[in-house]
């Protein structure tokens, strides 16, 4: 079945200065393009592995313990994950940290945890 999230992605506000960017703590990006598209990536992922695994943004919350709204965040790509949340997220759905950030991410041969 089709799971319906909490929170429905608006478009992104532009940044107006390099001051406002966040950026990921615990994982260092030499580029802020790259950091953008691993965002975007990881965005991507989570919404098609919940999908995939039959997860509301609320079940994920419960597992990974995590705020609901920061999961909604995640996915609409407006906020970076610290690493310790893309740890949960990973352990919670029993994948890697690196599938989590893989570009075009296969997810009809993932399982379930």
């Amino acid at each position: 079945g089709h799971v319906t999230g909490v929170q429905t992605c608006a478009l992104p506000i532009s940044i107006s200065g390099p001051e406002e960017i966040p950026v990921f703590k615990g994982i260092e990006f030499d580029k802020e393009e790259e950091s953008e598209l691993r965002l975007h990536v990881l965005a991507e992922n989570l919404k098609n592995i919940r999908d995939h695994f039959d997860l509301s943004q609320e079940n994920l919350a419960e597992v990974t313990h995590v705020n609901v709204n920061e999961i909604g965040k995640i996915e609409c790509e407006k906020v970076k994950p610290g690493f310790t949340v893309l740890v949960s997220l990973a352990k919670a759905l029993g994948l890697g940290i690196d599938t989590l950030l893989t570009p075009d991410l296969d997810v009809s041969k993932l399982n379930p945890p």
